[in-house]
């Protein structure tokens, strides 16, 4: 897995529009954001730039060297540094952590979110975003006997609405909102892309 990451950038196409491909979801979990935030997989660093650029002190990190290395390369007046959360804590302490699409690329991840939870100041907000298994898309997919999409690497877990929180709930977080975000109106159990929203606990 750390290999890949390491390669992972040099192959990752460039993204300049908002974070997550998505407005409405932008301001959505805007107000949940404090100062400062953490960045868990920035990847080449472009959410890190947005958000800075909208007011916030964000610092970016990525388990993967080359990941940084590019982010600075790209930003270099931003904040980036390595740390793996399955590995342990951040070495300071945040008001709010996003992770966009990571949570499904991690093998523990019970103990990633509880070291993203020691690294937030309690009533810390803790957003992930994640893919939905259980969306219409997936459905059919499922339905017409497709699952090349279920053998993508480097995606090892999947998630549902209910998963989601529930995972979420025994890593030490309260549940404030799990959303769901489609191209057309579909309720969240059926959109293809969640948002859960949480607060760290204690």
């Amino acid at each position: 897995m750390e290999d890949f990451y390491r390669q992972y950038p040099k192959g990752a196409p460039d993204r300049k529009e908002v974070p997550l491909s998505s407005p409405r979801r932008v301001r959505d979990l805007l107000p949940y954001l404090k100062s400062p935030v953490l960045d868990v997989g920035c990847s080449k660093g472009y959410d890190v730039d947005y958000f800075s650029r909208h007011g916030f002190q964000v610092e970016g990190c990525d388990v993967g060297g080359g990941a940084v290395e590019r982010a600075l390369e790209n930003y270099p007046g931003r904040s980036f540094f390595v740390h793996d959360f399955e590995r342990g804590p951040a070495a300071k302490r945040y008001n709010s952590a996003y992770a966009f699409d990571v949570i499904e690329h991690v093998f523990d991840y019970p103990r990633f979110l509880e070291n993203i939870r020691s690294s937030l100041n309690p009533g810390g907000a803790l957003i992930l975003a994640t893919p939905n298994v259980l969306g219409l898309r997936n459905r059919l997919r499922f339905l017409l006997g497709d699952g090349g999409y279920f053998k993508q690497i480097p995606h090892i877990r999947y998630f549902t609405p209910e998963t989601l929180g529930q995972t979420l709930e025994e890593a030490g977080f309260k549940v404030l909102k799990v959303l769901g975000y489609s191209s057309v109106p579909l309720p969240v159990s059926l959109c293809g892309s969640l948002t859960a929203i949480s607060e760290a606990i204690g």
